[in-house]
């Protein structure tokens, strides 16, 4: 299932993908995987490993709940400066937030981020998918005898 970035999806991941630009980095994909009730990101791949002193400001929602009787929420919106890799990590995890994908509960879920600017003229691609694990049992053999 591929979920919807958005355009504001996309602005978010502007700071990255300058960065990744000023830095000659052609690719980067997050990987993520969840089961039972707990899901994380698996790993991030560059194509060619940015500086660690990158950084870059990126703006982060988080859910800041009402503890008092009730389970409802708002959302905090900050700006961080974080490490280019924390910073497409933290990014990766809002997105999987706002898809409303339970990609971690039961039999879990998976799935990438990846930003490719390897296109010809300047032109990139963001893809954002991610897949629900479901498990399907199919009877094979069924027998009823008759004892007598």
């Amino acid at each position: 299932m591929s979920a919807e970035l958005g355009p504001e999806g996309l602005d978010r991941l502007k700071p990255i993908v300058a960065e990744m630009k000023t830095h000659g980095i052609e690719s980067v994909r997050v990987e993520f995987y969840g089961s039972g009730d707990d899901g994380q990101i698996e790993g991030v791949e560059w194509s060619k490993e940015p500086p660690a002193d990158t950084r870059v400001d990126v703006v982060t929602e988080k859910r800041k709940y009402n503890l008092e009787g009730s389970f409802k929420y708002t959302l905090v919106t900050e700006t961080k400066s974080l490490p280019l890799e924390q910073a497409i990590e933290e990014i990766t995890y809002d997105l999987l937030d706002k898809s409303g994908v339970d990609w971690v509960n039961n039999d879990g879920g998976s799935g990438y981020l990846e930003i490719n600017l390897s296109k010809p003229e300047g032109a990139g691609t963001v893809e954002f998918s991610i897949h629900v694990h479901e498990l399907i049992s199919h009877e094979q053999h069924h027998e009823e005898v008759i004892l007598v």
